[in-house]
């Protein structure tokens, strides 16, 4: 799975949890967990490479300070910047992940924000 995919299913989920909606079946729920969990430890490790490159950029020789005091990459050093931060979010990450099959859900409606935290880890049918 590419790192951008990752973190993309993760702000979902973190942006929808907490949020009342549909109850999903209790062992769809559990894979679930399961499997953000994988992903939440995998975005942390993807969050700490670009934190990293991040700070390379930091210092006063790639970037200036904005007047609201954060930093900013300089422009003749943006292109570089954004091509190792997409280096790092195109990589492919290795995460089991636990399927389940779109009849498992059963007769729940999601929106598509829902859908968008459970899409992942529904095996294809025929």
């Amino acid at each position: 799975m590419r790192n951008l995919e990752i973190a993309a299913i993760v702000n979902a989920y973190l942006g929808q949890k907490g949020k009342e909606g549909y109850k999903l079946p209790a062992a769809i729920a559990w894979k679930r967990r399961v499997n953000m969990d994988k992903l939440i430890k995998a975005k942390e490790l993807i969050d700490e490479a670009l934190r990293d490159i991040g700070k390379n950029y930091m210092d006063d020789e790639h970037s200036v300070k904005a007047e609201n005091g954060d930093r900013q990459v300089k422009p003749e050093f943006r292109q570089e910047f954004f091509k190792a931060q997409a280096e790092i979010l195109e990589q492919d990450t290795e995460v089991d992940i636990r399927k389940v099959t779109i009849a498992d859900l059963g007769d729940i409606e999601l929106s598509d924000a829902d859908m968008d935290t459970l899409a992942f880890m529904i095996e294809e049918g025929e």
